[in-house]
């Protein structure tokens, strides 16, 4: 009966956005609440960009640590299709 958890979606997400964009963890202001982001460094200015939202979370170390099993999953899926 259940539908998906907010991990799996945010993990099937963020294995479809382009290669250059990592799962970064910002805080959120005004609801002490950590977002987790699509972030990557633009090659023309240097800055941080920062793209779609994939989940919200109370806790930092839960939300670091599903952004990097994000990176880490989207790197192995990278290596798969790109030998």
């Amino acid at each position: 009966m259940g539908g998906k958890s907010k991990r799996q979606k945010a993990l099937e997400a963020f294995a479809f956005s382009d290669p250059g964009w990592k799962a970064t963890v910002l805080p959120i202001s005004g609801n002490g609440g950590y977002a987790i982001v699509a972030g990557k460094v633009d090659s023309c200015t240097g800055k941080q960009m920062y793209g779609q939202q994939f989940a919200k979370y109370a806790s930092k170390v839960v939300a670091e640590k599903l952004a990097a099993d994000m990176n880490a999953s989207k790197a192995e899926l990278l290596a798969k299709a790109f030998p």
